[in-house]
């Protein structure tokens, strides 16, 4: 009526260390300034990363999706804003992260880039094909890891 496995490991004498770099402490020598174009199809990671990046003192504009986020972008520049930072996720309905950094990259070449995604690094990088050097953060993230690749991802500039 089934299948019984069994799989037996040898335990662990030493701790391994995490295959990830360490993140830089933070070190705010004032609030942030700079202002994040937040692009994010679920909800709730939306409001999520929102907060943490305005909490952190980031100016946030918000979109659920790709033609969302660029309508923004063009809106904001042609005002005589600016952007500095582009979060995306990697895999969106329509326009996935890396098809709209492209376009935004394309009206702005100063333009930095955060991927993130829920999948893993692998697997979502290979399928949105990116540059495994691109930012990148995986969630579910912390609010103190995600504030970090954001000011990784801005100094980067």
């Amino acid at each position: 009526k089934g299948t019984i496995f069994k799989v037996y490991l040898p335990r662990a004498v030493h701790s391994v260390p995490a295959e990830q770099e360490p993140l830089e402490p933070i070190t705010h020598p004032g609030r942030a300034w700079e202002t994040v174009l937040l692009v994010e199809d679920e909800p709730g990671v939306r409001r999520l990363s929102r907060r943490i990046l305005e909490n952190a003192g980031y100016r946030v504009l918000v979109a659920a999706n790709g033609d969302e986020a660029e309508r923004l972008f063009t809106e904001t520049m042609k005002s005589g804003g600016s952007v500095e930072l582009l979060v995306t996720d990697i895999i969106m309905p329509r326009c996935g992260g890396p098809e709209l950094f492209l376009r935004l990259q394309a009206k702005l070449p100063t333009l930095c880039v955060l991927y993130m995604s829920g999948y893993t690094n692998q697997s979502s990088a290979q399928q949105a094909e990116i540059d495994a050097g691109l930012p990148f953060v995986q969630k579910p993230f912390t609010a103190l890891e995600f504030e970090q690749r954001v000011r990784e991802s801005l100094r980067r500039r």
